[in-house]
């Protein structure tokens, strides 16, 4: 998977992965994210815009989820790969 290519962490990349289905706006009834592929591309836009914000010394804020707490805080490694491959199937991956 070429997600796991670019050495994201796993807890960051399900945080960005949560608000690419939280901000998807459909046009119509029909209309739905098909595939990994349409949130790829925003997942990779986080991921570098936060190691270059890392190596200039900014401080990088981390997403919050709906709920107010900490995306990285009470998911074991496990359930972030098991929703990883839930996520995956569920694309037909």
């Amino acid at each position: 998977m070429e997600l796991l290519s670019y050495d994201i962490d796993i807890e960051k990349a399900l945080s960005w992965l949560e608000e690419c289905f939280a901000e998807f706006n459909p046009k119509h009834s029909r209309d739905k994210i098909n595939s990994f592929g349409y949130c790829l591309p925003k997942i990779l836009d986080h991921h570098f815009a936060e190691k270059e914000a890392d190596k200039n010394g900014q401080k990088v804020y981390q997403y919050r989820r709906r709920d107010g707490r900490s995306a990285s805080k009470g998911k074991s490694v496990e359930q972030a790969y098991r929703e990883l491959e839930e996520a995956r199937r569920a694309w037909g991956g």
